[in-house]
């Protein structure tokens, strides 16, 4: 079922870009000519105050080894060793790659324990801050009446989306204030998929919020409408033809006549998922969301799909309404440091959750299949 949400995705264009980084990779700095990234999935406990992480850089134009001058790098995996307590680091182990991902030359010395300062600094900060992020918190931090009262709120966010179908009201009433802002100050993730940054800081708010809710409610409405219909057997990998079983004519030939459609449109339906890069392909493009969401709503109000076998099927192999913390890193959607951050799933949605002015809401929503 996963991947037909993502064969869905890929037709309303639900998808993110190609460019954007891997969720395990965190760009930490940026130069003229080069980046640093940063893996925050992979990281070991070597000792008790020593963590082991490894980093990204990569160049726009091919290095010389200094070692071998006749030899050129594009990138280097660089692994560290950082003692946060001591704000010391120092490189265990370097790998260093050709345009193609092919290995030049490996360095496995480990270099001498140094205070971290300059660029050292500001990736002991980072590197930190994931360690802190990734460690578990004790009971002590994490009551279980905390957890059950996110899982109850959490399941409120869900009963109102049910009901109404529709994100403007649940932004309403369980957002926090200002999360497009707060959307747009997170260099880490887009959280206005197929919209370039630019675009969507070019935007007004109303044009980005117009956009924003469009984009979550074509989601659900279009996963539902396909739960419904989809047979036991329909294909891993559903291609155009395999959709048009599924989906009603109108919906085809709204999508086919719309302008968006008119204006972009070349071969395939590849053009749904291309990046948006001015404000006024925006507005088509959410008045073309709009419309969808308006076909589809109709016709699983009419059926109640929620409550169709499928669905019920669906739902049982989600882990749905049981949080999972970490504490928030800095700048984390405008939350002080050290803010608690519940990550909580409820259908189709994957929801983070902090406490804010002594009341729970939500600072960001996503579908959990893209």
């Amino acid at each position: 079922m996963r991947s037909l949400f993502l064969s869905l995705a890929l037709f309303l264009s639900f998808v993110t870009a190609k460019a954007q980084l891997s969720p395990e990779w965190e760009r930490v700095h940026t130069f003229d000519d080069s980046f640093i990234e940063i893996n925050t999935s992979l990281l070991n406990h070597i000792s008790k105050d020593v963590w082991r992480l490894r980093f990204r850089w990569t160049f726009t134009e091919p290095q010389q080894l200094s070692v071998t001058p006749s030899l050129q790098y594009q990138s280097r995996l660089e692994v560290k060793e950082f003692n946060c307590s001591d704000k010391l680091a120092r490189t265990y182990h370097v790998t260093f790659l050709n345009s193609t991902g092919g290995i030049v030359h490996i360095e496995d010395t480990p270099g001498k324990w140094r205070l971290a300062d300059g660029m050292l600094h500001k990736l002991l900060v980072t590197a930190c801050d994931i360690i802190k992020s990734k460690t578990p918190l004790t009971e002590a931090q994490i009551s279980k009446l905390e957890l059950e009262r996110v899982g109850k709120y959490a399941s409120e966010v869900a009963q109102q989306l049910e009901r109404t179908k529709d994100f403007q009201p649940v932004i309403n009433r369980f957002f926090v204030n200002n999360y497009l802002s707060r959307y747009l100050q997170d260099e880490d993730t887009n959280w206005f998929p197929v919209v370039d940054r630019a675009t969507a800081r070019k935007a007004t708010h109303q044009e980005l919020q117009r956009f924003y809710v469009a984009f979550m409610n074509a989601g659900y409405v279009s996963s539902l409408y396909l739960i419904e219909r989809a047979p036991a057997d329909f294909p891993e990998r559903a291609s155009t033809e395999d959709l048009r079983k599924l989906i009603a004519p109108d919906v085809w030939e709204l999508i086919a006549n719309h302008p968006y459609s008119i204006a972009h449109k070349e071969t395939g339906y590849d053009f749904l998922g291309e990046k948006i890069e001015d404000v006024e392909q925006l507005r088509s493009y959410t008045d073309l969301l709009e419309k969808i969401v308006t076909v589809m709503r109709k016709q699983i109000n009419r059926t109640g799909a929620e409550q169709s076998n499928q669905y019920r099927e669906v739902a049982e192999t989600w882990n749905l309404y049981q949080p999972k913390v970490r504490i928030c890193r800095e700048n984390c959607f405008g939350l002080p440091p050290g803010t608690k951050l519940f990550e909580v799933d409820i259908p189709l949605i994957h929801l983070q959750i902090a406490e804010t002015e002594g009341q729970l809401r939500v600072v960001s929503a996503k579908y959990s299949f893209l």
